[in-house]
């Protein structure tokens, strides 16, 4: 009697997921009886709870798209698959899930000062799962189609850059946009 095959496709231990992720496994077995693909999160747990994604009695390769938005934290996924002899496979993976949106706040200029000098743009952003990937600047003036990024120099969890006035007299509006590794977006604006 051998085991059943049992594999989790397209997760690799450690992998960092955002909002929705899809998930591929593959069972299969001459004598195959039913799988089940399941998670619980991962923690000083000693009885885990077991959440099921997908079950059946088929042998296969099946997808679904997994809906984590509730998820933060560190998970195991595992696909048991079981053959009419009672044998029994599982495949493991571990995941992260990062589903906070790094926080941006913007600390200068005001919003809707009038100016014609060169100021100063500065801004805090702070990622509380430490996934930070970017922080930048930019800008659309009154005759802009798109934003246009700005130089913009990272100091700890500050991210500042310095603009000068373009002649042309407007309405500007200035941008603090922030990603994670997991693809979380966070953007404030002011209009100067």
């Amino acid at each position: 009697n051998t085991k059943p095959v049992s594999q989790i496709l397209n997760m690799t231990n450690g992998q960092l997921i955002g909002k929705n992720v899809q998930l591929s496994i593959n069972v299969d077995d001459s004598n195959f009886s039913n799988y089940i693909f399941e998670y619980a999160m991962v923690g000083n747990i000693i009885n885990p709870v077991w959440t099921k994604i997908l079950t059946g009695n088929s042998k296969g390769q099946f997808a679904t798209t997994f809906d984590s938005s509730g998820l933060t934290g560190l998970y195991q996924f595992r696909v048991r698959a079981i053959d009419n002899s009672g044998n029994e496979a599982v495949d493991i993976r571990e995941l992260i899930f990062d589903n906070q949106p790094p926080e941006v706040q913007i600390i200068e200029p005001s919003n809707n000062i009038y100016t014609n000098q060169l100021f100063n743009l500065v801004g805090t952003v702070l990622d509380l799962d430490l996934h930070l990937q970017s922080a930048n600047w930019s800008y659309k003036g009154p005759d802009d189609s798109q934003f246009i990024p700005i130089t913009t120099i990272n100091n700890g969890n500050l991210f500042q850059a310095e603009f000068n006035p373009i002649s042309k007299n407007g309405e500007y509006i200035f941008k603090l946009i922030a990603s994670d590794l997991a693809q979380n977006i966070t953007e404030k604006s002011i209009m100067v």
